[in-house]
């Protein structure tokens, strides 16, 4: 009766998902002020404001009031979105909101202007070839997918690690013409990988890749390592969010659910639910 409640519980959880995987609620990140998504969500929450990627736009809603959201700014992006996640900045003290647009064409990074609108002027693009591209980020590094196929284009399936040096993304979120790119680190072949997430402790990465979900170390941030000792093989896997030491793997019309030991790096299946319409 217990595990049945969860799952109950969990399903409310995922009001918010899509027949894509999509997940939006409570707070991932640096800060209980940003909404919790998982990487292929397409809205997050930041404080009193819901981002939306829709085509080639990035809208900003403002939720002050819950029961009357208004739009307050729309950007043209001018490139293929796909993925949003929001990131709490921390430099020299100071906090600063991120959006991090995951695109066909590369990974766009959105400053928040204090009235809660993204910065148009002062956004920075890491490109990439022509993928799909999931994004997730904490304490000064962002870690991506791409994948190639059908939908995704020409481009390569891969694990990427993106170091925000604190000088770095401060100066390039403020002036674009004076500083060299945040540092790409080098790329992790994969299969076809989709989402990803971090563990509750953030001291790994687990990522959805074609029929597995792999656990990657991060010891060393800027140099994740697979466990491959951890690796669920024949399982579909579109994406995962932790919520609360609870990892919920999203399929086509399947949910999961696991715990991870972070001393052993194991997922531990605890319950499925099968043809789940969300």
């Amino acid at each position: 009766m217990k595990k049945l409640l969860l799952v109950l519980s969990v399903s409310l959880f995922l009001f918010s998902c899509n027949d894509q995987g999509d997940v939006s609620t409570e707070s991932q990140g640096n800060s209980d002020s940003v909404g919790k998504s998982g990487s292929t969500s397409k809205f997050a929450i930041i404080g009193g404001y819901l981002y939306i990627v829709e085509g080639s736009y990035l809208k900003t809603i403002d939720i002050t009031d819950p029961a009357k959201p208004e739009q307050i700014d729309e950007i043209l992006v001018r490139d293929d979105l796909e993925t949003i996640f929001p990131y709490k900045h921390i430099s020299d003290g100071k906090e600063e909101d991120v959006l991090l647009l995951g695109a066909l064409s590369g990974m766009h990074i959105y400053k928040i202007n204090l009235d809660g609108t993204p910065n148009n002027g002062e956004n920075i693009v890491l490109q990439h070839q022509r993928s799909c591209d999931p994004v997730v980020a904490y304490d000064g590094y962002a870690y991506f997918t791409l994948r190639e196929g059908a939908g995704c284009r020409e481009g390569q399936s891969e694990l990427h690690t993106i170091d925000f040096d604190s000088k770095h993304i401060e100066k390039k979120l403020i002036d674009l013409n004076d500083l060299d790119n945040p540092k790409d680190e080098t790329p992790i072949a994969m299969d076809g990988p989709k989402g990803l997430s971090f563990s509750n402790d953030k001291r790994a990465l687990l990522v959805c890749d074609k029929n597995s979900l792999k656990v990657f170390s991060l010891e060393i941030p800027e140099e994740p390592e697979e466990i491959e000792s951890a690796e669920k093989t024949n399982i579909q896997c579109n994406d995962i969010v932790e919520y609360k030491e609870l990892y919920i793997v999203t399929g086509d019309n399947l949910l999961k659910l696991y715990t991870f030991d972070p001393i052993t790096y194991e997922l531990n299946w605890e319950f499925d639910f099968l043809d789940v319409r969300y």
